[in-house]
């Protein structure tokens, strides 16, 4: 995957503040994106494409409770 599409669930309004992505490479976790909300939708672009069997949306800063309603992993079209 070179996209990252993270969707918070809206109706319960926004509630992430900050997160990172970390994927799993060589027995540790790597941290491969990061950003300061997410809302409605945050895309994330990936300077190259990562193949991995171990993904993790890390909340760093939330006040409450988080939902989400869709995180995807995609390859854009050549």
């Amino acid at each position: 995957f070179d996209l990252i599409r993270l969707r918070e669930f809206i109706p319960l309004g926004q509630r992430i503040e900050s997160f990172q992505v970390d994927v799993f490479e060589n027995n540790q976790w790597k941290k491969i994106a990061e950003a300061t909300s997410i809302g409605a939708c945050r895309i994330l672009y990936l300077a190259h494409p990562i193949s991995t069997n171990r993904v993790r949306v890390k909340i760093n800063t939330s006040p409450v409770c988080v939902t989400f309603s869709e995180i995807g992993f995609y390859k854009k079209a050549e």
